[in-house]
């Protein structure tokens, strides 16, 4: 048998690889702007204070303590909230789920609707 007549598995021409790269190019481009539409936006104090469930005074404390550090960079907001996280804590380790007492969650509103006013 001549040796000429054995082809090889695969022909590539030379711009295969071209096609190649440019198939891998668009896919992590595609995969970029995926992973971009989906990162997380950092949460305004506003919207933390919003998401604090009134209902479960537990939640609310742990809530607030995990988003504190967004609260307590604004220098205006640092007084109230060191002081509404000191008042929460020992709502952190109560074992049953009870309602945030009103005096508490009127503090919480006191700090929503002074949020509103000045669009922080």
């Amino acid at each position: 048998m001549p040796l000429h007549d054995i082809l090889p598995p695969i022909e590539m021409s030379d711009a295969t690889f071209l096609y190649i790269f440019g198939l891998l190019f668009v896919v992590l481009l595609l995969l970029f702007r995926y992973l971009y539409k989906k990162r997380k936006k950092p949460l305004t104090p506003f919207q933390i204070l919003e998401l604090c469930n009134f209902n479960d005074a537990k939640k609310t404390a742990f809530q607030l303590s995990y988003y504190g550090e967004v609260l307590s960079k604004e220098e205006k907001l640092k007084s109230k909230f060191i002081a509404l996280k000191e008042k929460l804590e020992p709502y952190k380790y109560t074992k049953d789920t009870m309602p945030l007492p009103q005096k508490l969650a009127d503090e919480f509103n006191e700090l929503l609707e002074h949020l509103r006013d000045t669009n922080v």
